[in-house]
């Protein structure tokens, strides 16, 4: 006859179950952790600032990207051709839209589209049209950006506060129009970073290599 067990004990077989199933439990937490990607830093370096904001490598999907934000080609024949100041700065950082910006092939530039590393965005629209807006820019440079939610990698969720600047003014919706000699700033301020519109280089324009006015042709 087979002795009984004493009661409330659990037969050894359920309790190494038991062991193996909350070893196995720690082991996944603990990959979790390893595995999940790190807040950006509150202090990024120039060069993973500029690496952010370096020139789109793929034409195709600048130029999806910018139609689905309204932005076509530079129009050919009669049009409004103006020119706006835009820089990027983040944790103090301040960058400049690379040259070539927005051409998507060999002399077929889109509408909103670099010629130098100045600052200085051109912007060729059909006459009658609106102008363009900060999204537009940032669709053809192929950084995210969401007022209030996203700058690139820095986010809200992680503490950073997103927004843009016009004329040195926190822009309404964070959204600015591209209006002609328009002084624009998007930033990406980290966590604990005074609030409103950060440093940045004034907006010369008689230093700056555009020409007088907005022109039409």
């Amino acid at each position: 006859m087979t002795p009984e067990r004493p009661p409330g004990r659990p037969p050894v077989r359920l309790a190494l179950a038991a062991l193996a199933l909350a070893a196995a439990f720690l082991a996944v937490f603990a990959v979790a952790k390893l595995v999940r990607p790190a807040a950006p830093s509150s202090s990024p370096s120039p060069a993973q600032v500029s690496r952010v904001f370096a020139l789109p490598l793929s034409g195709s999907a600048v130029i999806r990207r910018a139609q689905a934000a309204g932005v076509g080609y530079e129009p050919s024949g009669r049009q409004i051709h103006q020119h706006a100041y835009v820089r990027a700065v983040v944790a103090g950082v301040e960058v400049h839209a690379p040259r070539g910006l927005g051409y998507v092939g060999p002399g077929l530039p889109l509408g909103i589209h670099t010629h130098d590393l100045s600052g200085v965005i051109h912007l060729h629209r059909p006459p009658g049209s609106r102008p363009y807006r900060l999204s537009g820019l940032m669709a053809v440079w192929g950084v995210p950006y969401a007022p209030g939610v996203r700058l690139g990698p820095w986010t809200a969720q992680d503490g950073w506060t997103v927004g843009a600047c016009a004329s040195g003014r926190p822009a309404p919706g964070g959204n600015p129009a591209l209006t002609d000699r328009a002084d624009i700033i998007v930033y990406a301020s980290p966590p604990g970073a005074p609030a409103g519109c950060p440093p940045a280089s004034p907006a010369n324009w008689k230093a700056l290599p555009v020409s007088a006015g907005a022109s039409r042709r």
